[in-house]
Formats: structure tokens, C-alpha cells, sequence
């Protein structure tokens, strides 16, 4: 079985047991797209998320710090925080900060993530 393959089983477990808009599935959900972005679309994946497994560029921690800039899901300040967990939060905030207060960089995000969605879109 595949990575993505793998990431689609835990993310279909996790709506099982929560619900499709369960904030605690939305990081299955994001890696997974991440996965197939990579397998269908490397040509547009990399200037949105950088390189599969290095830390995201700015576009992609941007558009995804809703799950992984968000305390509760990533478990900032619970008992059992991580420190891996803290690093990812940290970057998806800067990219909060770096793309959401510069109306040019918002931009060129915007056009990236079109064109990667496009590209899944036709892939799937």
C-alpha cells in the first residue's frame, strides 16, 4: 500500500469516528492532499508546499494554518504538546503573518494554489 493510500484509510477512520468536518481530521485530510499533489502535480505542488519532506513553503503553511496554526488541533499548551507539534504551529503562524500582511504575497499565493488545485482537479 502506497503513502497516500495510507493517509486516505486514516482519514476515512478518523470521519468513521468524528464526522467529516471534525477539526481533528482536517491534518489527515491536508497530508493527504499533499500526497497526491506530489504524486500528480510535482511541477505545481513545489512552489505551494516546497518539497515533500522538508518544511512547507509559505503558501501552503499560509493556506493551511487554519488546522496546523491552530493550538487546539495541534495540542499547543496541553499536557501532552510536542515539540515537533510547536515548530509546525510556529511556521504556519509566520506564514500567517508573512502572507496574510502583504497584499502582493497573498496574491501570488492565491495564483499558485489555483493552479494547483487546477491541476488536481484534472488528475482526479
Amino acid at each position: 500500500m502506497d503513502d497516500c493510500e495510507t493517509l486516505r484509510q486514516k482519514k476515512e477512520k478518523c470521519y468513521a469516528k468524528n464526522g467529516e468536518r471534525a477539526e481533528k481530521c482536517a491534518a489527515f485530510k491536508l497530508k493527504e492532499k499533499r500526497c497526491l499533489a506530489f504524486r500528480h502535480c510535482p511541477e505545481k505542488a513545489k512552489p505551494y508546499y516546497g518539497t515533500l519532506d522538508a518544511e512547507k513553503a509559505m503558501c501552503g503553511a499560509f493556506e493551511e494554518a487554519y488546522c496546523f496554526g491552530n493550538p487546539r488541533v495541534m495540542g499547543i499548551d496541553s499536557a501532552k504538546e510536542k515539540k515537533s507539534n510547536v515548530k509546525i504551529f510556529n511556521h504556519h503562524q509566520r506564514a500567517l503573518g508573512k502572507i496574510g500582511g502583504n497584499r502582493q504575497k497573498f496574491r501570488q499565493c492565491q495564483a499558485v494554489s489555483s493552479a494547483l488545485s487546477k491541476c488536481l482537479r484534472q488528475a482526479s
